[in-house]
């Protein structure tokens, strides 16, 4: 019997990636390769320690206990920890760490350090003043050159309790006033994506700061950072929150197209444009109001909003912006639904657009329920799309369109409630964490397909073959925190305190799926048993383009009975090979899955469960439930296919052709004024100029007429005689016999009003023109040669 191992391409010329772990004894600095193989080479390299050793072994960048969530630099250069009773304090990462069997060596912390909870480790950059009372802390995106925090308003001690700090000199530049705050709300002070304008929210206004007019911005001077001013800003009554893009695509040009203030299209050319939403929320006679907001530096503000929608039922919004920072998904929410349907209350999408064409689109949702979750995809130079999880369990995940919101796939039913992309955007991970079993799948945008995991050749592990296809791949204990590596190769999953307080730790998956073996890890989760981590994250790369945008990593099957020269030699031949497509990657159609739990042959199946997928036992509708329906993941078209008929009028296919000309209640009604002039003894309306166009008629029956004979003019008889007009020439022609009764008739009508005139009895215009046709029928009478 032959067993096999599996190798993966590998490219060593990438920088590993890095994992900050801040538990209760400090915070701790990982290093995970490229590839899978590499992370296994890395862990069996022989060494003088044991691998129990070598995972004994931990690379604290700081010790002590800390009281915040860490926050690396957007380019991973720099972490802000808030150590308790110290303050915050900035640490550098290095780029390369010096390794001893796999961990980064302690730099040598003293015992008189380690009793007083703090830290002598040299990668300190420098620490900020006054902060050890700061209980909530954000920086600016870009380059992080401003640090936010929030303390708790004393009038003596801290009368400006939000603060911004220059993040490169540990400066106090700007304080302001803020008593209270809303956690949905923060942050406050909000930067632009160049981090050129801060923009507050304060009661009823939204205020906008030059950064350049901070008192000790850019300077060594001591000025007052509470004589900051404000340059421009917004009258908005009881607006809660607001939301800046982090990035932004527009400029000055593209809003000129949509100005209506032509006068300063000369000056806004080269002034970016701001876009900001803002949340109303709703009162007892006022609906909320999301509203989406420009502004551009040294114009008027346009106070009115650009964008706006209006409800009732919503508390809270949530916003998701895009890439490029000219589209938001605005996701409004209600604590209570008033239909009692949904024990999380009501929710309802919108997207909102500025792109040159401004407009709100109501987000169709893939089945009724509230919104688990959505997520942009992140590459903001591939076309836009996004990703919503709404529905009740098992929810249905689709991928829509960024600019119409029209839903193009389905990823199927499953217990997901977070969508999770890789930074390239190439991989998607849709999973149930929180309060659900901790599901996942992992797609491959690109090719719209689960990623096969291989989970099948990979023995150190006890998941199900193929997991990833079949809805059963598990994280393996309940996840409070997730992220994805910067190469977009690695996920993490962690279960920290207090969130959960046993079965503390991290695991980690590849970008199909594939779970790493403890074994393999450079950390050892006993060290955070059972409640002493706290955060696990990667830290951010230097630049988007350190790492390429990678398909799936082709995959090898090695017999081990080979040399080791041998195997790396038939690694090296599929290195620049194509990865095929695995056969099982394909997920299970319903026949198959049909076919595979019904059971013994001759089984009675009730009526109601004939022709269903699996079996209907109550453990088998159980397993369906809980593994979803990942196979039912279909592209959807919205293309409505029309018919053109010869006349040029539009047919929806499918829909009964309408009949040309007058429609069936304009003929209705045109037929009972006749039969009521009629009545009256009135004559009909004269026929019209234009020829109207004949009744399409079956061609069984059609008569194809060559020569047309003067239109009669018929009295009014009886209401039978209400189709005798104009144009009853073609049933004289193809009934001549009826045509003969019907003359006949007429003429006897003729006779019976002569001989009312004859009697002194006066006759109307009408009557006096139907004895005038006497002769006309007459000789029509002897044409049809049956008189």
């Amino acid at each position: 019997m032959t067993t096999t191992t599996t190798t993966t391409t590998t490219n060593s010329s990438l920088p590993p990636c890095k994992i900050l772990m801040r538990s209760k004894e400090g915070v701790e600095v990982y290093e995970l390769p490229d590839e899978y193989d590499e992370l296994q080479q890395q862990r069996q390299q022989p060494t003088a320690t044991t691998q129990q050793q070598q995972q004994q072994q931990r690379p604290f960048l700081c010790r002590g206990s800390t009281s915040l969530p860490i926050i690396p630099s957007p380019d991973g250069s720099v972490v802000y920890i808030h150590m308790t009773g110290r303050g915050i304090c900035k640490y550098r990462i290095p780029e390369r760490m010096p390794w001893a069997g796999g961990a980064l060596v302690d730099d040598g912390d003293n015992d008189k350090d380690k009793k007083n909870g703090s830290s002598s480790s040299s990668w300190l950059v420098l620490s900020f003043p006054d902060t050890s009372n700061v209980q909530m802390m954000d920086l600016s995106p870009g380059t992080g050159s401003f640090l936010l925090t929030w303390e708790r308003w004393n009038e003596t001690t801290c009368p400006h309790n939000l603060r911004v700090w220059d993040t490169a000199r540990g400066k106090l530049v700007a304080a302001f006033v803020q008593r209270n705050i809303k956690r949905d709300s923060w942050p406050y002070l909000q930067w632009t994506h160049d981090e050129r304008v801060a923009i507050l929210l304060t009661t009823n206004e939204v205020r906008f700061y030059p950064v350049a007019s901070f008192p000790n911005h850019g300077n060594d001077d001591d000025d007052d950072p509470t004589a900051v001013r404000y340059s421009d800003k917004f009258r908005i009554p009881n607006v809660s929150s607001i939301s800046v893009p982090r990035t932004s695509s527009l400029v000055g040009n593209q809003d000129n197209a949509n100005d209506n203030n032509n006068d300063n299209n000369n000056n806004n050319n080269h002034q970016p444009i701001y876009i900001f939403t803002a949340f109303v929320p709703a009162t007892k006679d006022k609906p909320a109001r999301a509203g989406l907001y420009r502004f551009v530096p040294g114009s008027k503000p346009d106070t009115p909003p650009i964008l706006s929608k209006s409800l009732f039922q919503a508390e809270d919004m949530k916003v998701d912006w895009s890439p490029s920072g000219d589209a938001a998904l605005l996701t409004l929410q209600t604590s209570v639904d008033k239909s009692g349907q949904s024990y999380y209350g009501s929710s309802q999408l919108f997207l909102m657009r500025y792109d040159g064409e401004s407009e709100v689109v109501a987000v169709p949702l893939p089945q009724e329920g509230p919104v688990s979750s959505v997520g942009w995809l992140p590459d903001a130079t591939k076309p836009p799309c996004f990703v919503v999880v709404a529905g009740k369990m098992p929810s249905l995940s689709t991928l829509h369109h960024g600019k119409s919101g029209q839903p193009t796939f389905t990823f199927g039913n499953a217990h997901r409630n977070v969508v999770s992309w890789s930074p390239h955007g190439r991989f998607l991970c849709l999973a149930g964490f929180g309060n659900l079993a901790g599901g996942m799948s992992f797609w491959d945008r690109n090719k719209q397909k689960l990623v096969n995991n291989n989970n099948n050749i990979n023995n150190n592990n006890n998941h199900h073959p193929d997991d990833n296809a079949t809805g059963q791949l598990r994280a393996g204990a309940p996840v409070v925190g997730y992220d994805w590596s910067p190469s977009s190769r690695w996920f993490l999953c962690s279960t920290c305190s207090p969130r959960m307080n046993v079965d503390n730790g991290v695991r980690l998956f590849r970008y199909n799926g594939r779970t790493v073996p403890t074994t393999a890890l450079p950390w050892n989760n006993q060290h955070y048993e059972p409640d002493k981590l706290l955060q696990a994250c990667f830290v951010p790369a230097s630049s988007p383009h350190v790492y390429p945008d990678r398909p799936q990593s082709p995959i090898v099957v090695v017999p081990e009975g080979l040399d080791p020269e041998q195997q790396q030699a038939m690694a090296a031949a599929a290195a620049g090979a194509k990865a095929a497509v695995p056969a099982n990657n394909a997920a299970p159609t319903a026949a198959s899955s049909s076919s595979t739990s019904s059971g013994a042959a001759g089984r009675y199946v009730p009526p109601s469960a004939r022709g269903r997928p699996g079996g209907s036992s109550l453990a088998e509708r159980l397993r369906r439930e809980k593994e979803g329906t990942l196979q039912t993941a279909t592209r959807l078209a919205h293309t409505t296919k029309v018919q053109t008929l010869s006349h040029g009028q539009r047919v929806v296919v499918g829909l009964a052709p309408p009949p040309p000309g007058k429609s069936k209640s304009a003929l209705k009604r045109e037929k009972e004024k006749k039969k009521k002039q009629q009545q009256q003894g009135q004559p009909p309306p004269p026929p019209p100029d234009e020829e109207p166009v004949p009744a399409p008629v079956p061609v069984a029956t059609a008569v194809v007429t060559t020569a047309a004979a003067p239109p009669t003019m018929a009295p009014p008889a009886s209401s039978q005689d209400n189709t005798s007009n104009s144009n009853s020439q073609p049933e004289s022609v193809s009934d001549p016999e009826k045509r003969a009764r019907k003359i006949k008739k007429m003429l006897k009508q003729i006779e019976d009003l002569k001989e009312k005139g004859a009697n002194n009895n006066a006759l109307n215009e009408d009557q006096k023109a139907k004895i005038a046709s006497e002769e006309q029928l007459r000789a029509e009478l002897k044409q049809l040669g049956l008189s």
